[in-house]
């Protein structure tokens, strides 16, 4: 602690620096437009997998009733669910995430999806 028994205000001589909470907002701010524009651009390897073993990824999880990573792209960003595919259409599926919301995705805008693994007691884990 700075002694500052010196100066004549007792404002002076109580302050107590916060250190870097003083910086906190600004930092968190800078996180946050960065993850965004992360989100917001496409990631090789995301871009990577082609059509056909994301269809197959599709397939093979809808008739083993299997859990699924689901990257896909909708209004310019790309976003990650964890959930079961419920239907399958010619363009489009139906998805049901971990918390029980259902969604229409369309199959184009799919960038790639990863097969949760199988527990021995029965339950499925995601991918890391």
């Amino acid at each position: 602690m700075v002694d500052r028994s010196y100066l004549p205000y007792k404002a002076a001589r109580e302050y107590q620096d916060r250190g870097m909470a003083k910086w906190l907002g600004f930092f968190i701010s800078e996180h946050t437009a960065s993850l965004s524009q992360l989100m917001t651009e496409d990631n090789d390897s995301i871009q990577s997998m082609a059509f056909h073993h994301i269809v197959s990824a599709i397939n093979q999880a809808y008739q083993q009733g299997l859990e699924v990573q689901l990257y896909y792209k909708q209004a310019g960003k790309v976003t990650c669910l964890w959930g079961q595919i419920k239907q399958i259409q010619a363009d489009q599926l139906y998805f049901q995430s971990a918390n029980q919301i259902h969604q229409r995705i369309y199959l184009q805008s799919i960038r790639a999806v990863f097969l949760a693994e199988e527990r021995e007691n029965g339950e499925s884990i995601l991918p890391e």
